[in-house]
């Protein structure tokens, strides 16, 4: 206990009181002390918010993309360009990032995204779809087919003109009293066999193959390739031609002599002439036959044996 003692003056009262006030405020912060309050941690720092907010453009931005992609797969769908089962994987992705945004603004505290509705299909209508495409379907494969009979159609009109040109050059020469060369009637019985690459039947047959063929039916024994049947039979001038002679052909599809045909007069031959045409009749003086001309040759009976 601190004793000051009074002076003449009256002023040993003054440390008395400032000694008081300093002990009542030692005693106020003591209880002051008593009741601090805890405080709150710190708000999220700005580069996590940042980061939050570049999160949340990016997944709008995904869920914008892939509910584009949801409506147009569903107009395809609509049109049978493409399944339902593609349509329902496009709606699974779009949920999958819708949820993510949510999530992501409930933990920021924002508002709450606004899902637009998502359209069911309609199993009818996907139904009906499915029939009308299988319908239009059938109706392109019967025009196709009505085509095809057109082609088959005009094919046996081309035959038919072709067959008919062969046997009004054989009853010319009947008419005029000239033997049709037997080689010209062997030759005929393969017209519009198709073309076979080392054919030598009435299944399938070549150039050569055809030649050969035929000098066999009438008693000839003669090579099998066209460069070989080249140096077989006696070298004929143009001007000397007759009906039966061979004509040939060099670098067709190969260098030298590669193709061959028998002459049947008035500038037509006959001849295997490719794999779409088969067996038929051409001319002489076509540009492409004119190019790759090569000479005639005449086989005789004397030479077969």
């Amino acid at each position: 206990m601190l004793i000051i003692q009074r002076n003449e003056t009256g002023a040993a009262w003054l440390p008395a009181i400032i000694l008081s006030c300093f002990t009542c405020a030692v005693a106020l912060g003591a209880d002051d002390a008593g009741d601090v309050k805890v405080q709150s941690p710190p708000a999220a720092s700005q580069a996590e918010t940042d980061a939050r907010d570049q999160l949340r453009k990016s997944l709008e931005k995904q869920e914008s993309n892939l509910r584009m992609q949801h409506e147009k797969l569903k107009k395809l769908f609509d049109s049978g360009a493409v399944s339902l089962r593609e349509v329902d994987k496009a709606k699974e992705d779009l949920e999958k990032v819708r949820q993510q945004l949510a999530t992501l603004v409930k933990d920021s505290g924002g508002p709450q995204p606004v899902e637009p509705p998502v359209l069911q299909v309609d199993p009818l209508q996907f139904l009906a779809q499915q029939i009308q495409k299988t319908v239009e379907e059938i109706e392109q494969q019967r025009n196709a087919l009505k085509s095809l009979m057109a082609s088959l159609k005009t094919a046996r009109t081309e035959i038919a003109n072709v067959t008919e040109v062969l046997n009004l050059l054989i009853v010319e020469r009947q008419t005029a009293k000239q033997t049709v060369h037997p080689l010209i009637i062997a030759a005929r019985d393969y017209l519009n066999v198709p073309y076979e690459f080392g054919g030598t039947s009435a299944e399938g047959i070549d150039c050569s193959g055809l030649v050969y063929k035929s000098l066999a039916t009438i008693g000839i024994d003669a090579p099998r390739t066209a460069a070989a049947l080249f140096g077989f039979g006696k070298e004929v001038a143009l001007t000397e031609m007759q009906p039966g002679d061979l004509v040939f052909f060099a670098n067709t599809y190969k260098p030298g002599i590669s193709h061959i045909g028998i002459f049947l007069g008035s500038d037509r031959f006959l001849h295997a002439s490719g794999r779409d045409k088969g067996v038929i009749i051409s001319s002489l003086v076509e540009k492409y036959y004119i190019e790759h001309f090569a000479g005639v040759r005449r086989v005789t009976m004397s030479e077969g044996k």
